[in-house]
């Protein structure tokens, strides 16, 4: 029986706004995908107490909302060489920042007369670290929207829900402070010409040129800009939800395409 040789860099779980606890995601990805990644929103909660079964190997990641230029973007941090408690503490204060800039919004927006119910909010969230895709759910649950997408532009814009406290190359910095990797989450083509240099200058490790949400447009943009900057390369489905067509494991990137230095013996032991 051969081993499975595909990789997911990029999986979320109800630590932030995935539907499935890490547990789940590690049983469902056991036999289908050889390493995964769980980067959930600006914390490493999922990886408490983790137990990963034999045969698959979990490389310890999360993704980062900074500010780069005019833009918020997503950054992968992923740890080759494991997690520590100073990265630990610090990443605890991105998820507090989170935690804090999206309460606040919704303060904001119940106070300008949108009848947003605590309860469903706490209903989406589950006790996981908040994000404004939690809050466009609960409006919907409470009726006050038929879908989430209009949301974004309608109600949850800048006006109520603060941009993130980090900058790009401050992220970047402080991970390879860690002994980590930033490689940029689905980077669409207009952001990369816009302040793909910067980010580059700043010590940028790579490019999810591999992610499934990527359409052609982007990901072409996305491969010319890494081998333009000579970057490494990683990729992962972005799964939040399962659905009829979409499953752990049903999109993985093989091995040999993934930067080897993510691929390395530093990896988490497989054996519990």
């Amino acid at each position: 029986m051969s081993l499975p040789n595909r990789v997911d860099l990029h999986l979320h779980t109800r630590c932030s706004d995935g539907a499935l606890t890490a547990s789940e995601v590690v049983e469902r990805s056991s036999g289908v995908l050889s390493c995964i990644s769980i980067c959930d929103h600006d914390t490493l909660a999922a990886y408490h107490d983790l137990q990963v079964p034999q045969g698959l190997r979990v490389l310890p990641g999360f993704e980062m909302t900074c500010q780069a230029g005019p833009h918020d973007l997503h950054l992968l941090a992923y740890f080759p060489a494991g997690l520590t408690t100073p990265l630990l503490d610090w990443v605890q204060q991105l998820e507090d920042d989170r935690r804090d800039r999206v309460m606040n919004g919704v303060l904001k927006l119940r106070d300008s007369g949108i009848p947003l119910r605590i309860a469903d909010l706490e209903a989406e969230l589950q006790g996981g670290v908040p994000c404004r895709s939690h809050v466009a759910r609960a409006l919907v649950r409470g009726g006050l929207a038929a879908t989430t997408r209009p949301l974004y532009k309608r109600w949850l814009g800048g006006d109520r829900f603060a941009r993130p406290a980090l900058v790009g190359a401050d992220a970047i910095e402080q991970v390879h402070r860690f002994a980590g990797l930033v490689f940029w989450a689905h980077p669409a083509a207009v952001h990369l010409k816009q302040v793909g240099r910067s980010l580059v200058e700043a010590g940028l490790d790579g490019v999810e040129c591999l992610s499934k949400n990527l359409g052609p447009r982007d990901r072409a943009a996305a491969r010319q800009f890494m081998e333009q900057h000579q970057l490494g390369v990683c990729g992962g489905s972005d799964l939040h939800f399962e659905t009829v067509r979409a499953r752990v494991g049903s999109y993985g990137v093989e091995e040999s395409l993934i930067d080897p230095r993510l691929m390395g013996a530093g990896l988490r032991s497989t054996s519990q």
